[in-house]
């Protein structure tokens, strides 16, 4: 678990490359020509998506763990 939070902490407040893979796929969401209402819906889930994630903090994150019967 320690080993997931590193990396999550990483991702999001240390990792150039990640932040700008989530700017890139924002712009390219943004540019595209879609046409139907389902595509629509699901780039604009995903955007959304995308824009929270790229504003959130480590601090943000909320963990739940499940225990083993």
């Amino acid at each position: 678990m320690e080993a997931v939070k590193e990396l999550i902490h990483y991702l999001l407040n240390e990792s150039p490359h990640f932040r700008k893979l989530l700017k890139n796929r924002i712009t390219e969401i943004k540019k595209a020509n879609i046409v139907y209402t389902k595509e629509i819906n699901e780039l604009k889930a995903e955007l959304e998506l995308l824009e929270n994630l790229i504003k959130s903090r480590y601090e943000d994150i909320k963990f739940i763990t499940y225990r083993r019967k």
